[in-house]
């Protein structure tokens, strides 16, 4: 219960870390691209 209880958060945490950056990385990609992407999920 313990170990998957860490896994979750750790997966959590992993995930949210990537959106994190995806999201500052895809902001200046899109202000290069004049803002013409659409948000890539």
């Amino acid at each position: 219960m313990y170990f998957r209880k860490v896994t979750l958060f750790a997966s959590y945490l992993f995930i949210f870390g990537l959106t994190s950056v995806q999201n500052c990385l895809s902001v200046p990609v899109a202000k290069l691209h004049g803002r013409k992407l659409t948000t890539n999920d």
